[in-house]
């Protein structure tokens, strides 16, 4: 099967509502996605994971990301790409929120970049993926009642990929922000579109 004519266009997708692109359609959705996440994201966390590949701390729990808005999962492909090249034994917990799953159909074929382990998620997210030592769960879930039901989690990282609060307010919705500040770890990165650091 071909690609679509317009790749850029066939492998972002848009709010229902609104019409808002979910990703710029300037360059491609896992360029864009390593440019924009998974790179700071790096820069932040990934010392502290080849160091301890593991995990942090004591007990040695595995490295926990949440991805708000995953979306087709290009920011988790993105980061796994960089883990299998510089800590390749590193234990992930990867947690991808995206309630409105609808909003993805009709899926297009595989980006033509995917290796072939590569986004397991690809066409059915919901559920657990695995790839290697890392474990992907595709929830179904907006991210107030996501965090509300895991406060302390211990999360390590943390990628905002929502559509704007204009175009998108319920995205942005009562309990985001404290919902985020109970289940972070001490020192956790927050990433997004503006690129926010350390939260």
């Amino acid at each position: 099967m071909g690609l679509p004519p317009d790749p850029r266009r066939a492998y972002s997708y848009r709010h229902r509502a609104s019409g808002e692109w979910a990703h710029p359609l300037h360059a491609g959705p896992l360029e864009d996605a390593l440019h924009t996440y998974a790179e700071p994201a790096w820069e932040r966390i990934g010392p502290a994971i080849c160091a301890q590949p593991r995990g942090p701390g004591p007990g040695l729990r595995p490295w926990r990301v949440l991805a708000i808005g995953f979306g087709r999962g290009f920011e988790g492909v993105a980061l796994l790409r960089l883990l299998a090249q510089h800590a390749p034994q590193a234990r992930v917990d990867f947690t991808g929120l995206e309630p409105d799953l609808a909003a993805l159909e009709p899926w297009p074929p595989r980006w033509p970049q995917l290796g072939p382990a590569e986004a397991p998620w690809w066409g059915a997210p919901e559920g657990v993926h695995r790839q290697g030592s890392v474990t992907v769960e595709v929830v179904a879930q907006r991210a107030a009642a996501w965090l509300s039901a895991h406060p302390d989690f211990g999360l390590d990282l943390v990628f905002l990929d929502l559509f704007s609060p204009g175009h998108a307010p319920e995205d942005w919705e009562p309990g985001l922000w404290s919902g985020l500040a109970g289940a972070v770890a001490p020192g956790a990165g927050l990433v997004d579109r503006a690129d926010r650091g350390l939260l």
